[in-house]
């Protein structure tokens, strides 16, 4: 009898309680990869909770952000990033779960050959030790300097450049045709002034636990712990996964909405459109850190002043496509990369149509021009002519041709990447700290933890576990 009552009681409470239950609204301001990775992890953390709403709002007309394919002509040209790296398996999940994982494609294995452009000259990359000792830009000194690296203590600089990292450990030589122009290509940013530990910080933690880059690359290989990864893209181009993720969120996701301020209202925030109010109590802002501080700075002043003095390199994206008989020798591998001291406006060039198939009509071929980042920061005051002839001019460098292209792709992007420079280091502890005045407001983009593809969908994964 005991038992029985005690029991409705429970139950009664058990309503009550979830009678009670206060609703929640959760708005993620922002429709690029950090946005649509959010909602759906914030989708699957709450699917059976009735009490939560969940809101994308996205500026422009579809989502995506930076991440757009265009399709003309049988050509496939990406506009932003070309592809990830598949050595994560959180942004496999992800990609599984959104449906998309048929539509996955890996670069051609002839694409693994990599250049360095070099005094007019295309080099390729050592793949292997005997490529290494073989390497004809590197002299017997500059390769006995890489191989003492063992032997050198541990480094003491917490906002030690890439390149003096890699001065200190590798040599000077080293630095400038390895670690200069990978962090251009990656960043668009400059190698003396990139932060290790904010940008690579794999390469600080190795250091940190094995003092020797070699040593730790031999004990990880022993235990299998060496990173691997393919660059990896989709069928459809990398705005695909975008597209199919919009497509299962559509009820949720609010488009051509431009946010105007936001304010707070006690515990909750009013984010304010054009044309109507959205009550939040968890703001997710998923946009470029000088969006974000126009948008809080009604709120927080000192925030929004922190947030705009996060740098940003500019970004112009050409695509060339031409005829494979325009060339007396077609362009063989990956793409190739130009190290600053070739003072050339281009960071480098992809071989597209070799990396990935049917990115060019058959017997045509796809050039991807990156000009400008931190090294050229005047790309913006140029034309799109000026822009298409450097572009142009690239190209003749290296692969001599009276042709005219067949098609051209153009896209500029005045703030295309943020830097992780050492201001961006202090600027983000400070801002860490200033965020405590603004309790479920949260940042989730790409100048947070990481720039890349799979650094933004696992971010946004943690932020969706952040919220009670």
């Amino acid at each position: 009898m005991f038992r029985l009552i005690n029991a409705s009681l429970w139950l009664i409470v058990c309503m009550i309680l979830n009678g009670s239950k206060m609703k929640k609204n959760i708005v993620i301001v922002g429709g690029g990869i950090s946005g649509l990775a959010l909602l759906h992890y914030l989708n699957i953390r709450h699917y059976f909770d009735d009490e939560v709403s969940i809101q994308l709002l996205e500026k422009g007309s579809r989502p995506g952000g930076t991440i757009q394919s265009t399709r003309e002509d049988d050509y496939l040209f990406e506009n932003g990033p070309n592809g990830f790296l598949d050595n994560k398996p959180n942004t496999l999940k992800f990609i599984q779960e959104i449906g998309t994982e048929e539509h996955l494609v890996r670069a051609s294995g002839a694409a693994k050959i990599r250049f360095i452009a070099y005094q007019k000259a295309l080099h390729a990359l050592p793949a292997s030790p005997k490529d290494f000792i073989s390497f004809k830009l590197l002299t017997p000194l500059d390769k006995l300097r890489i191989l003492m690296e063992p032997l050198l203590p541990r480094g003491k600089k917490l906002d030690e450049s890439v390149y003096d990292f890699g001065r200190r450990r590798l040599g000077r030589k080293f630095s400038e045709l390895f670690l200069d122009p990978m962090v251009s290509g990656i960043y668009g940013g400059d190698a003396h002034k990139i932060c290790l530990r904010a940008a690579f910080p794999r390469m600080a933690e190795l250091e940190s636990k094995y003092r020797s880059l070699f040593n730790a690359m031999i004990r990880l290989k022993k235990k299998g712990g060496m990173p691997q990864g393919t660059l990896t893209s989709f069928t459809g181009g990398m705005a695909q996964l975008m597209d199919v993720a919009a497509k299962k969120y559509a009820d949720q996701i609010v488009c051509n909405t431009e946010i105007k301020t936001i304010s707070r209202n006690g515990p909750q925030y009013i984010v304010y459109s054009q044309d109507t109010q959205y009550k939040a109590d968890e703001l997710f802002m998923c946009t470029p850190a000088y969006r974000a501080a126009d948008l809080l700075k009604s709120m927080d002043a000192s925030v929004s002043e922190s947030l705009l003095q996060i740098p940003y390199a500019p970004m112009a994206v050409i695509g060339l496509g031409f005829a494979n008989e325009s060339f007396q020798c077609l362009p063989q591998g990956f793409g190739y990369l130009n190290p600053s001291s070739e003072k050339r406006k281009a960071l480098g060039v992809l071989f597209d149509s070799n990396i990935f198939p049917e990115r060019a009509p058959e017997g045509h071929l796809l050039f991807r021009i990156m000009i400008g980042g931190a090294r050229f920061p005047d790309i913006i005051k140029k034309s799109k002519e000026e822009i298409i002839n450097l572009a142009l001019d690239e190209i003749q460098q290296h692969f001599p041709t009276k042709a005219s292209p067949k098609k051209v792709f153009y896209r500029m992007w005045p703030k295309a990447i943020p830097q992780y420079d050492q201001t961006y280091v202090h600027v983000k502890a400070k801002l860490q700290d200033q965020l405590k005045q603004l309790p479920h407001v949260h940042l989730n983009a790409n100048y947070w933890n990481g720039i890349s593809f799979n650094d933004c969908i696992l971010d946004a994964r943690n932020n969706s576990m952040a919220i009670s």
